[in-house]
């Protein structure tokens, strides 16, 4: 390269040293760490479909260990509204395999109205703490279930309404369980805990007004919650296992717009208190399912 200067022949290297598609951020005890640059995810209508199969085509074993999620808030000028189904799902994909998300950053997705099923699912490596923007109003089943790998708090967003069955099953997340105040339904197994090692939410739970429906088992095993409060009067029912292996104890009150309550609702809590509502309709057998409490 006679008549090069130095100068440029170390520019010429670092652009060969850098993807096309993707960047290397770091190395970190001699692990590539890749962030997907805007051109490597697949999108279409305003959606984010996964990555693409030529960004991950180049990588090699190791940088596919060690891949950080910046979800961006624009592809080629259009807004990024919504995460779609299976888009970074690492359980039962092939299109995945060999790969580990070890971050995951949303903070630039200002725009993300919606989370679909399974976005993230199985996604064990990712780390830290989770903030959903604040235009999300729907999480998808299961959309980060089995993320385990989890270490700091849930923050969920002020405008949320939906959250789906599985949504945060197994997650490694801890910290007080904060539910916004627009959120009309719960649905089952959405924070549920089953695995001993991992940590659970912590403390109060509150259940806000503006809830219409609880799903069955949707927080059990979270056993450093230690008391939950109900604020309104729209939830008919309470279904099976919903407390079941909580850490609470003390007192809770049943709303009185409560009609049944289902089996093993309190099962292995500490609770010694249940106030439940004054029935007019001492028809209503189903009100309180045999089983209901389980033991104390």
């Amino acid at each position: 390269m006679k008549g090069i200067k130095k100068p440029l022949i170390i520019l010429l290297v670092l652009i060969l040293s850098i993807r096309t598609t993707g960047a290397i951020m770091a190395e970190n005890g001699g692990a590539d760490h890749i962030m997907p640059g805007e051109e490597d995810y697949m999108f279409s209508a305003g959606a984010i479909t996964g990555l693409s199969t030529d960004f991950l085509s180049g990588l090699t074993d190791e940088q596919k260990q060690n891949i950080h999620l910046v979800i961006p808030g624009t592809i080629n000028g259009q807004t990024v509204t919504s995460i779609a189904k299976d888009a970074f799902k690492l359980s039962y994909n092939t299109k995945y395999s060999g790969c580990r998300f070890v971050s995951l950053d949303l903070s630039n997705a200002s725009g993300l109205t919606s989370i679909g099923e399974n976005a993230f699912y199985g996604a064990s490596g990712i780390s830290g703490s989770l903030k959903i923007p604040s235009k999300v109003t729907a999480i998808g089943n299961s959309a980060f279930r089995g993320c385990t790998g989890f270490t700091g708090t849930l923050v969920l967003p002020g405008n949320l309404k939906t959250i789906g069955d599985y949504a945060f099953f197994d997650v490694g997340l801890g910290g007080t369980l904060q539910i916004p105040d627009q959120v009309t339904s719960i649905g089952s197994n959405a924070f549920k805990i089953s695995g001993s090692s991992l940590v659970g939410f912590s403390g109060k739970l509150t259940i806000p007004a503006s809830v219409e429906s609880l799903g069955s088992v949707a927080f059990s095993g979270n056993k450093k919650i230690t008391s939950v409060e109900f604020e309104g009067n729209k939830l008919t029912q309470i279904p099976d296992s919903v407390f079941r292996y909580c850490g609470l104890n003390g007192a809770v009150v049943i709303p009185p717009s409560v009609q049944k309550i289902g089996r093993n609702v309190f099962d292995s809590t500490n609770l010694k208190t249940i106030y439940l509502p004054k029935r007019t309709d001492e028809s209503n057998t189903a009100f309180i399912n045999s089983g209901t409490f389980g033991t104390f």
